[in-house]
């Protein structure tokens, strides 16, 4: 493709004027793409070089310049262009990043570059200054000039172009005859005018200028010595020294002249190494001499001390093991107020083939980072975990660290210098210091819209579904659009006038940001149907997975009411785990009151627990999860699982407490009845497998026998099942259920959490009830007045023989 007139305004020492003509030419006058790189360690890394080939300045940025990339589908992208610097160097070189290549950028873009892409750079009109096309198959043709270059460039490869036609990949790299001679060559054609490097060299604005062969600045301009700034090191330490970084803007540098300050002989290498054996400072000075004879001479102060001081301020701040591309590394961080050197010093790894790298005089400043990357150092990160450890010349640990398995792309960051804190959830940051990523607000979800609710009606409101992407929610607030507020993830409200109201639930996160959500509840009047209840105190105390016998029917779990309110557990939920029996629904009206507990037989409940390892789940109405407890191991037979002291116990018993327990079915099996008047939180092993909806424990508050079994008729013909704060294991029975007792609750604690077992007399609990009764008919003589006995007898009757038989025995 022909190239067309492209206009640059151009800085010619201190004239300005404009550029116009670019021609074709063997030799370019005009702006070329000089070198171009897919990848520098990573495939995100890239570079795009042009060259100046002119005796003047030119001045590009976005009024006169465009850069554009072509990818292996031929599209072409117009590329934003962040502007570093404007002026490309009479016979000097402009650098285009993305990403990091290991020099500064006159200007980034975004990466995009490919084993087979193209690059063209055109004037503000799209006028085209110049292109480059190459793929292994097909290079793009929208940026093909002439013939493409037949090459898939990989990461770490490049393509530069000739300094003259007859340039070579020999005569272009260092040591040839054209390496300092530009990149000038420009037939039209990429095939020709391009050669492919294994490597590359990225060079900027800032780098020494490269005359063509032929052409030339005019007059001489001298040289640039650079020995390296002023430096601290240690008395007997070998010192490197570099002269690369002198420059000569219109040939190049011939000779080199370093002198060191103290006596010793004179080095004419351009880089080269030396020994303080004393301390004090020296003047260190480097002279230069270009292709014309010109020089240059520059001094720098060395400070040389005597005394090796080990730094425990060095630390490990930041371990990157997972990069999808590019290079592991490690960050190391001086927290010390004095420059350290780490000559000498060793890090390695711990898992897998461990590697140790030595340090070679890498000094770090105080508050400065030293990225120490895997080509370097040769050491493997293990993905799956590792561990890292830093110790001075003296193989003292000064400081290590050990992560777990990290997902890609992500970083170990250490939280506070002095602190084993680490993190991966802050932002990967070499030679930065660690900082965590902005907080996410959080997200407020109040639930759906309420239509026709009625006046006086307990409504749920449930926030549990409000989430925070990089936390937690720490707290919940209701606003019901009536006066009344409320807080708490779930709470209820009722309305007391007809109406519309806008509730605002707003939640806070763990870094206090908050958000809010409204949603609209419709108030009619009407009557009230039956509300669900709810509480987040609902805890499961007890399970036997495996009971002596069949287990489908002696299996229970055991659920207490922790809450400061009476729950009625119509419409909850009882399940094992997930997969496993269906869950059971409680479809009855069933009040719990606060500190009493409800046990649920299998029999009933149709939950058939493993034993070797189950998990039991409480749910709301709303199919809320609100307790759950697993166990791992296999269940012994017979023996629960209890919730104790605020820890998971097996419930091993003694064998006393089993012959009592024998005795009491004995009991039972012969009167047709129940009594069970010891305070235990487990449930009787020995009792027939109960229906969950027919029984209830209770204490009943009547005054006379004839109240209570007035209330018993009441009971036997209700769904509903009060359970009463403090009763003592007062169980109900009808006479023809003695067979098949059905209890479901036991309220034999204060504290659920507790299991304190009374002591059986003897071996038989019929003779420590008639000892009971006994000492009772003393009291009520002696001490208490006789109209107390029926109040007393309603305490501990069990069923209606049995208060006939209490009666009859008292009279």
């Amino acid at each position: 493709m022909t190239k067309k007139s492209f206009i640059f305004l151009i800085i010619v020492l201190l004239n300005l004027f404009f550029i116009s003509d670019f021609a074709l030419a063997a030799t370019a006058n005009h702006l070329v793409i000089s070198e171009v790189t897919s990848g520098v360690g990573s495939a995100n890394n890239e570079f795009i070089e042009i060259y100046n080939p002119t005796s003047s300045p030119i001045v590009i940025d976005n009024s006169n310049f465009k850069l554009k990339l072509v990818n292996s589908s031929n599209v072409v992208s117009n590329k934003t262009i962040t502007w570093v610097n404007n002026i490309v160097p009479a016979f000097g070189y402009f650098l285009f990043v993305a990403g990091d290549v290991g020099k500064s950028p006159d200007a980034t873009f975004s990466a995009q570059l490919s084993s087979t892409s193209g690059v063209i750079i055109s004037d503000n009109n799209n006028q085209v200054i110049d292109m480059l096309s190459w793929g292994l198959l097909s290079p793009p043709s929208n940026s093909v000039e002439g013939e493409g270059i037949i090459h898939s460039l990989v990461t770490g490869e490049s393509l530069e172009r000739k300094s003259k036609n007859s340039s070579t990949l020999e005569s272009m790299i260092f040591g040839g005859s054209d390496y300092y001679r530009g990149n000038s060559e420009d037939s039209d054609n990429n095939l020709a005018d391009f050669i492919v490097k294994d490597f590359n060299e990225p060079q900027s604005s800032s780098s020494q200028i490269e005359i063509p062969e032929g052409l030339s600045l005019g007059e001489n301009i001298d040289p640039i010595a650079d020995c390296g700034g002023n430096q601290t090191f240690f008395k007997n330490t070998e010192i490197s020294f570099y002269g690369s970084n002198s420059y000569d803007l219109d040939g190049n540098i011939m000779g080199y002249l370093w002198d060191f300050g103290d006596g010793s002989s004179y080095d004419i290498r351009e880089n080269t190494n030396h020994v303080y054996s004393e301390t004090g400072s020296y003047n260190l000075s480097l002279k230069v001499t270009d292709n014309d004879g010109a020089e240059d001479l520059v001094f720098c102060l060395i400070n040389i001390i005597d005394e090796i001081t080990y730094s425990n301020k060095i630390y490990l701040n930041e371990v990157f093991p997972a990069p999808s591309s590019g290079e592991e590394w490690i960050e190391i961080f001086n927290g010390d107020t004095i420059p350290v050197n780490l000559n000498g010093w060793t890090i390695e790894d711990t898992n897998g083939t461990i590697i140790i790298y030595t340090f070679n005089n890498s000094l770090i400043e105080p508050d400065e980072f030293l990225i120490l990357y895997k080509n370097v150092s040769g050491i493997t990160l293990n993905n799956t975990g590792d561990g890292l450890i830093l110790k001075n010349p003296d193989g003292a640990i000064v400081d290590q660290y050990n992560y777990s398995s990290t997902p890609s792309d992500k970083s170990w960051s250490r939280i506070e210098l002095g602190s084993n804190e680490w993190t991966l959830d802050w932002v990967a940051s070499p030679g930065l210091a660690n900082y965590a990523p902005p907080n996410k607000y959080p997200v407020a979800n109040a639930g759906a819209n309420i239509n026709n609710a009625k006046v006086g009606e307990n409504l749920s409101f449930n926030g549990s579904n409000s989430s925070d992407p990089d936390g937690s929610i720490v707290s919940y607030l209701w606003n019901f659009g009536d006066g009344a507020t409320a807080s708490g993830s779930q709470v209820n409200h009722a309305y007391s006038s007809v109406g519309t109201y806008q509730v605002t639930l707003t939640v806070k996160d763990d870094d206090d940001a908050s958000s809010s959500v409204n949603i609209t509840v419709t108030v009619v009047a009407g009557e009230i149907l039956y509300q669900n209840q709810y509480s987040d105190k609902i805890k499961i105390v007890e399970i036997m997975p495996n009971p002596t016998g069949v287990d489908t029917e002696g299996e229970y779990i055991k659920i207490s009411n922790f809450d400061n309110k009476d729950v009625n557990l119509r419409n909850w939920y009882l399940d094992d785990e997930d997969g496993g029996s269906k869950p059971f629904k409680i479809d009855y009206d069933l009040i719990l009151k606060p500190n009493l507990s409800a046990t649920f037989y299998s029999v009933d409940t149709k939950i058939l627990l493993n034993n070797s390892g189950d998990s039991v789940q409480v749910f709301d109405p709303d199919k809320k999860l609100i307790d759950k407890v697993t166990y791992f191991e296999k269940a012994k037979e017979d023996i629960a699982y209890i919730l104790e002291k605020g820890k998971w116990i097996w419930n091993e018993e003694t064998e006393e407490e089993d012959i009592q327990e024998k005795n009491e079915k004995e009991i039972k099996k012969e009167n047709n009845q129940i009594i069970n008047s010891e305070k235990n939180t487990s449930p009787e092993k020995s009792e027939p497998k109960p229906s969950s909806s027919e029984q209830a424990q209770i204490i009943l508050n009547t005054s006379t026998i004839e109240e209570a079994e007035k209330l018993i008729s009441q009971i036997e013909e209700s769904e509903t099942i009060f359970v009463e704060s403090g009763a003592v294991n007062v169980k109900l029975a009808s006479s023809e259920e003695t067979k098949k007792d059905k209890t479901v609750f036991q309220s034999d604690f204060e504290d659920p959490v507790k299991n304190e077992k009374s002591n059986p007399f003897y071996q038989s609990p019929f003779v420590t009830v008639l000892a009971m009764l006994f000492c009772l008919i003393v009291i009520w003589r002696f001490i208490l007045l006789p109209e107390n006995l029926d109040d007393f007898l309603s305490k501990v009757f069990s069923s209606q023989k049995e208060n006939q038989e209490i009666d009859n025995l008292f009279k």
